[in-house]
């Protein structure tokens, strides 16, 4: 499957709430993209982003955790605060 299919069974599953397959298939998605196109295309952005809005809304910590990581992979300071 290319990475195109994946990510919108990905934006199915979240939509009809079955949020742990959706995880795995934005996860997956993800992968391709990045093997694909590299992490600075707009593609890989897209599947960043989308990946992280379905763990923040399963879980902030995981959410948090994964968007300071992604910081520190494009030598970025994070953004002091609360979120």
């Amino acid at each position: 499957m290319d990475s195109r299919t994946i990510y919108c069974k990905g934006n199915i599953l979240w939509a009809r709430r079955m949020k742990k397959e959706a995880r795995e298939h934005h996860a997956e998605a993800l992968q391709v993209r990045l093997r694909t196109f590299g992490e600075t295309h707009p593609y890989s952005a897209c599947a960043y982003w989308k990946l992280g809005q379905v763990w923040e809304e399963e879980d902030w910590k995981k959410a948090e955790y994964v968007d300071s990581h992604l910081l520190a992979r494009l030598h970025m300071a994070p953004i002091s605060g609360n979120y």
